[in-house]
């Protein structure tokens, strides 16, 4: 193994050839332009390929063009180190285990690796490079190659000791590989530092394995390619880490893994095998397991759900629909927090080992009296009572939580070593949700808390997050304001909340059809929230109205970041029903804390007032709360004296979603340019042949008040002299009546992106 630094030094390497896979990381300048030249050339084929990307280039389009670029395997920063080498093992068909199979060992305080099967075969391997050193470098002196060869052994060793535990031997190996680069080296130090190396080499590793759960992995099984890559792009977007597998021969090493709680399993095309699959990892205590079915047979269902599968849905499915079931349990906000409650500390100590291998964080508390002290300090997600405890029994406990109004809707499951019906029926009467005898099962144990835990997650899902565009609810995004606003107040930071309006959208919804406008209000979701933070807040408030907390964002920067938005929203084509092409835009209002106001109340005020002015204003548009400026703003003032004209290019710019004011005289216009709420346009179109005047007196009075304006005249009697003239005045296009509106259309658009 040789280790680049830049794609110059990877082709050097490669150059010199017996290399059997590439692992390129994107951050590696001109990385991606390295694999492209690679794929040129032919001499590489039987080159494997592994790419490190960031998570913002997980996308279907990214990953399609990154495997299109003879790629393999792809993995996402952070890198899990035990994964890559497991990908790496199996395509370079190392008969060893990739991950070794062993626990770790306590050992005065610190946790140490046991003599596994992967340390075992590294010393191995050391070991003969180092006498490999030893053999060879007498016949060093006058053969570059052979000198070039060792210099790459000591490298070697240098990178992989200390990485393997023996921060010695990595030392000593950098100072072999600095003697051996020199130009006469000495024998004597040479042979020493090999010695000294296979000496460290037979210590104990003195390698440290963090503490904890790992970060829990959701294993996905299928051959299809294309439903991988979705499946891995939308577990990307949900911060889930994924385990792609297109075959089975290494699922029994990959079930001892205390990281994998969830599985997706496609049942195509093998059925059977599929469902033995699904039955041996329930027997590896995989808790969560969604199958995948070609379509909802009823036989099928039933031998998946007999499998041991937790929901079967549609291989045509949603992936986010799949993740969302799919989802280890500490991915939602963290890992979801367990108070065990029991008077014996050993029972503690076996129920929170078993626990943890959910991903799950358990807390024990062993005096019952200190329970609600516990549960307001840490607010669990679930509660594991024991019955018969001094002082307050479980019953109580379960009965209390039952009656109080903040933790009446918390998962409860009693534990008791009494199984006789009065017990279980008292049980039951005080609220349990489960009730679990000992001496129980492990793996009963954990699939009752997952099945729980799982069931309450979704419910609380389904609370907090809209059907229909999976957006928060107006109930929880208010309590996440009202968070974040405190938190903003605590830090003296600002934070910016709108409201924004889907611009006649009952006019979509009666055009074309209440399903036409779902996927409208659908896209619009998806557009919003893939351009915010992760952290910031978008709720469905109601109807075609959505609701944005930004923390942290002045309102000029968050209507800035609003108003690119629109952009995109207002380049998106739908389709009707029957074909027709329509497009879409909102209005927005945008306050902020504290300028306009302390309370969560009072900014959602002035936000719904700064939009209502956008909609009075021409729509299509971003306006501040306590803008100074009080003024009527259209995208289009038309002024033209032919009504049936004028009402056919109005149409137009309102499908376009432009705003746009129609006046039949100059003097109608030049009146509503000034009073008390004058108006503003971005862009004039004039006729020529007017009734009080013509088109470029009209334009002239324009040019000589100083607003920023442009212009397009129309005529059907204007001479070369009087085009010359309006063209010198500034105007875009003089067009000639009988016009053709897509034409006029075209100049208007690239007018207002100009």
């Amino acid at each position: 193994m040789e280790r680049a630094t830049t794609v110059k030094e990877a082709a050097a390497f490669l150059t010199e050839g017996g290399f059997h896979h590439l692992v390129l990381d994107s951050h590696v300048k001109a990385s991606l332009e390295f694999l492209k030249k690679l794929a040129e050339l032919p001499q590489f084929n039987n080159l494997k390929r592994a790419v490190c990307l960031d998570r913002e280039y997980n996308k279907p389009e990214v990953i399609h063009a990154v495997l299109a670029l003879k790629v393999s395997r792809i993995f996402y920063h952070p890198i899990e180190p035990r994964e890559l080498v497991r990908e790496l093992a199996g395509g370079l068909k190392l008969k060893t285990p990739a991950v070794p199979l062993y626990r770790p060992k306590q050992e005065g305080g610190k946790l140490k690796h046991a003599a596994g099967p992967l340390l075992a075969k590294f010393q191995e391997v050391s070991r003969s490079r180092v006498l490999h050193i030893m053999v060879e470098f007498p016949n060093a002196e006058g053969h570059p190659e052979i000198r070039r060869e060792l210099q790459r052994e000591a490298h070697k060793l240098k990178g992989s000791l200390g990485s393997f535990g023996f921060p010695k031997g990595s030392e000593l190996a950098r100072e072999l590989e600095t003697v051996l680069r020199s130009p006469g080296f000495d024998d004597r130090k040479v042979t020493e530092l090999c010695r000294a190396i296979l000496k460290e080499l037979e210590k104990e590793t003195e390698a440290i394995i963090a503490q904890g759960a790992e970060t829990p992995v959701v294993l996905v099984v299928t051959t299809d390619q294309d439903l991988s890559i979705d499946l891995t792009a939308a577990a990307g977007k949900l911060n889930i880490r994924t385990l792609v597998l297109n075959n089975t021969s290494d699922i029994k090493e990959i079930v001892l893994s205390s990281s994998l709680t969830a599985a997706v399993v496609d049942l195509e095309p093998d059925t059977r095998e599929s469902l033995q699959l699904i039955r041996f990892l329930v027997r590896g205590h995989v808790s969560r397991i969604v199958a995948l079915a070609p379509e909802e047979k009823g036989q099928l269902l039933l031998d998946a759900a007999a499998a041991g599968a937790w929901k079967v849905l549609d291989r045509d499915a949603p992936p986010e629909q799949i993740f969302n079931l799919a989802k280890p349990l500490s991915v939602e906000g963290g890992r979801l927090r367990v108070l065990v409650v029991d008077d014996d500390p050993m029972m503690i100590s076996h129920l929170k080992s078993s626990l943890d291998t959910l991903g799950l964080m358990t807390k024990g508390l062993c005096e019952p009296e200190r329970f609600w002290d516990e549960l307001e300090a840490w607010a669990p997600d679930m509660v594991l009572l024991d019955v018969d405890m001094p002082r307050i029994s479980g019953i109580e406990l379960c009965r209390a939580v039952r009656a109080s109004s903040r933790w009446g809707e918390l998962p409860v499951i009693i534990l008791t070593s009494r199984d006789d019906h009065d017990t279980k029926f008292r049980v039951f009467r005080a609220g349990a949700d489960d009730f679990i005898t000992k001496p129980f099962m492990e793996p009963e144990l954990r699939q009752r808390v997952a099945n729980r835990l799982g069931k309450s997650r979704a419910e609380r899902e389904q609370a907090e997050l809209d059907n229909l565009t999976g957006l928060l609810t107006r109930r929880k995004a208010v309590a996440l304001m009202k968070r974040h606003l405190n938190k903003a107040a605590d830090k003296q930071l600002p934070m910016s909340v709108a409201i924004i309006d889907l611009d006649r959208f009952k006019s979509v919804n009666d055009t074309y059809g209440h399903p036409t406008g779902d996927q409208v209000l659908k896209t619009t979701a998806k557009i919003i929230t893939g351009a915010l933070r992760e952290g910031d807040v978008v709720a469905r408030w109601g109807g075609e109205e959505i609701v944005v907390g930004v923390y942290g964002m002045n309102k000029q920067s968050a209507a800035n970041r609003l108003r690119q938005i629109l952009a995109t929203i207002q380049a998106v084509e739908y389709q009707g029903p029957k074909g027709e092409k329509f497009f879409t835009s909102f209005s927005s209002g945008v306050a902020q804390f504290p300028e306009d106001g302390s309370e969560l109340d009072v900014l959602l005020d002035q936000a719904d007032a700064a939009l209502y002015r956008a909609k009075e204003e021409g729509r299509a548009r971003v306006l501040l709360a306590s803008d100074s400026e009080d003024v009527q703003r259209v995208d289009v003032a038309l002024v033209e004296d032919d009504e049936s004209l004028a009402e056919v290019i109005k149409e137009a710019c309102e499908a376009r979603c432009l705003g746009v004011a129609w006046f039949p005289t100059a003097a109608a216009l030049l009146h509503s340019m000034q009073g008390e709420r004058p108006l503003r346009q971005d862009l004039v179109i004039i006729d020529f042949d007017l009734p009080d005047t013509d088109g470029l007196t009209l334009f002239r009075h324009l040019r000589g008040s100083g607003i920023e304006q442009k212009v397009i005249m129309l005529s059907g009697k204007m001479g070369e002299e009087q085009m010359l003239q309006a063209l010198d005045l500034g105007a875009l296009e003089c067009l000639q009546k009988p016009i053709y509106l897509s034409v006029l259309m075209r100049h208007v658009e690239r007018a207002l992106k100009t």
